[in-house]
């Protein structure tokens, strides 16, 4: 039986699309999580935001620190494959610097395995896996495989909480909008972008005209400066979701409460719009998905609506 282990990284949205692709391929395959070495985002409990929900039963989990050397070319792997420059390009030195990878991470996990890496953030049509033991990466950010969760991400009964029953309660006669404004790293990170101020009110006007929606719930982890944002366009009753010690889990698990969407230009949204717990919501989403970094292929469902990001 063959091996798949999936190199976990970024936050709770990224490490979902990641689980969705591995899940995927999980049939007639051990399965380990590598749980430590990609850096993922981790609970208070100290363990990747993922744990959280309910995985695919048999999953085993890799903790073993792997030297510096073998995440550094696990790293630069990722990267060049994602955005190649010069020499990187070179269909050689592209194989050349895999084979080096996966003679690392074969010495890592005591296995002779080959390093997949996907060569685009979303979609990648040429991506196959082999029939031996493969260490996945990428970030799998593409309907493609998350269809395999739509239906059945469940947040697991130790993580649910008095604060999750009592947003699901409000969500039955507020049949809440929500909107959702990224900020914290994004600010930062040029290349990304913020969705404009236009995008937001443009958005709220469109969706807040149909008259199906009570309340607008705000999502951000940034509130103060996400109000500000949207403040000459919040003439209409809203309630902020900031709660404290609330995981990370538990807030996807209320913004699945919405009637509709607006999200913004993250991972994290965009799993709450998909799975949502409502038929068919509304969704809005920001085109282009980033300002200055090749949007993922295949992202997006059909019958989302994108709107001007207006960066």
């Amino acid at each position: 039986m063959s091996t798949r282990i999936l190199f976990l990284t970024g936050g709770l949205g990224n490490q979902l699309f990641q689980y969705s692709a591995f899940n995927a391929y999980a049939a007639k395959s051990k399965l380990v999580i590598d749980l430590v070495n990609g850096n993922p985002r981790v609970t208070g409990s100290e363990i990747p935001e993922l744990l959280d929900f309910e995985l695919t039963n048999g999953i085993e989990f890799h903790t073993r620190r792997m030297p510096l050397i073998t995440r550094k070319a696990i790293g630069y792997s990722l990267r060049s494959h994602l955005n190649p420059v010069g020499v990187e390009k070179s269909v050689f030195w592209r194989w050349t610097s895999r084979l080096c990878t996966s003679v690392l991470a074969s010495i890592h996990y005591r296995k002779v395995l080959i390093v997949q890496v996907l060569s685009d953030l979303g979609d990648d049509p040429k991506f196959r896996v082999n029939r031996g033991n493969s260490l996945f990466l990428g970030y799998f950010q593409s309907i493609r495989w998350a269809k395999s969760l739509e239906m059945t991400l469940r947040i697991r009964e130790q993580v649910t909480s008095d604060l999750v029953q009592r947003y699901r309660e409000l969500s039955e006669t507020e049949l809440p909008l929500i909107v959702h404004v990224r900020l914290g790293d994004y600010v930062s990170e040029g290349g990304f972008g913020i969705p404009s101020q236009d995008y937001y009110a443009e958005a709220l006007k469109e969706m807040l005209g149909t008259g199906k929606y009570k309340k607008i719930w705000l999502f951000s982890d940034e509130p103060s400066r996400a109000l500000e944002l949207l403040a000459p366009h919040l003439n209409f009753e809203h309630r902020i979701i900031n709660e404290p010690g609330a995981s990370s889990a538990e807030t996807l698990e209320i913004m699945r409460f919405g009637s509709g969407y607006i999200i913004g230009n993250s991972t994290f949204s965009w799993w709450g719009a998909f799975t949502s717990h409502s038929e068919s919501p509304r969704v809005k989403y920001p085109y282009p998905w980033f300002k200055d970094v090749n949007p993922p292929k295949n992202l997006t469902p059909e019958g989302w609506e994108p709107l001007n990001a207006r960066f």
